[in-house]
């Protein structure tokens, strides 16, 4: 399986949802590197370089758009893919936002596996 390779930095404030979408991408076949807030997810970044990351916008320290924004501004980190999220409504001024801050995709509501499989398998072949 062409996943089982692929590392993801998964970034969510939210124990269970952190651990209920560590454990779908896991068994899909992906290594998944959890990260609690965006501060944690830019430490582990810059040390992992994974192939993509899924990042919650809301989030109490660094949140999405600022982790977003850090990952585009450090050299080693700058290539690699950010997929956002949120559970609130994702209105176009927030789809803005996620462009400005340099996401590659920003998916609406908690990510739907499919979608998000889609997006992370289209932006890290």
């Amino acid at each position: 399986m062409a996943d089982r390779n692929k590392t993801i930095l998964l970034v969510n404030d939210n124990p269970r949802w952190l651990r209920v979408l560590r454990e779908m991408l896991t068994s899909m076949g992906f290594t998944v590197i959890p990260a609690h807030d965006g501060m944690e997810a830019f430490r582990l970044a810059r040390g992992y370089l994974p192939d993509v990351v899924v990042s919650d916008i809301w989030m109490d320290v660094l949140n999405g758009f600022e982790l977003c924004k850090c990952i585009r501004a450090t050299e080693i980190t700058s290539k690699i893919p950010v997929i956002l999220f949120s559970n609130l409504d994702m209105s176009k001024e927030r789809l803005e936002q996620a462009k400005a801050a340099g996401a590659d995709a920003c998916l609406p509501g908690s990510p739907d596996l499919s979608a998000l499989l889609r997006k992370i398998r289209e932006l890290s072949p």
